[in-house]
């Protein structure tokens, strides 16, 4: 899987894309169970009803970071690279917050230079649910969902508040609730993908 983001740059991974290559790929094939390779290593996805509900492998990060600071930011940071390098920060409310002015300092920020991060603000919701607003690079703006943000915020989120539960809901900026499992070895991204549209080029 070779991933471009709108503005034509290379991401390493794109969890959502992922689902949606696999459904893709399903519905082509009548495949249920996938291996592929994307730029950042090897995954695993599976197609678990015919409506269209995806688990696609994501690879536990490594040497996550919880609250730090940096220069000229006044919030706690959190870091994870769940393919891509995702800053997380944990809020009370994330309502009412001015995504892309906070963000677009932290995205282009010299510490997570030259590669830049994706940004997630996330509040806990109540036990293993949690919501979550991403501004998302090379989109540069907030997306309605990211694939690798929720998998990152979850992970984090599973360490920052001690969750005990193996699986945390995320629910997104467009609505839809997904899923992230914990495995020994790996994470797991579980949601629906829906065809909406065919054409020919």
């Amino acid at each position: 899987m070779i991933y471009y983001n709108s503005d034509g740059s290379r991401a390493e991974f794109c969890g959502n894309g992922a689902r949606c290559l696999l459904f893709y790929n399903f519905l082509k094939t009548g495949k249920k169970k996938f291996k592929f390779i994307a730029d950042d290593g090897v995954h695993e996805g599976y197609v678990l009803n015919k409506k269209g509900l995806i688990r696609v492998s994501l690879k536990i990060p490594e040497n996550p970071e919880l609250d730090f600071k940096i220069k000229g930011i006044k919030y706690n940071l959190c870091f994870a690279n769940s393919g891509v390098p995702h800053t997380i920060i944990f809020l009370k409310n994330i309502k009412k917050i001015d995504i892309n002015r906070i963000a677009q300092k932290i995205r282009f920020h010299s510490h997570f230079s030259p590669s830049g991060t994706n940004v997630d603000f996330v509040k806990r919701e109540r036990k293993n649910l949690i919501s979550i607003r991403t501004y998302e690079r090379g989109v540069e703006d907030e997306v309605l969902a990211c694939g690798t943000g929720i998998t990152a915020s979850a992970f984090l989120a599973r360490e920052k508040f001690k969750i005990k539960e193996n699986e945390i809901f995320v629910k997104t900026k467009g609505g839809e609730v997904l899923k992230v499992l914990f495995g020994k070895d790996k994470l797991f991204l579980e949601g629906y993908v829906k065809k909406i549209f065919e054409g020919v080029i």
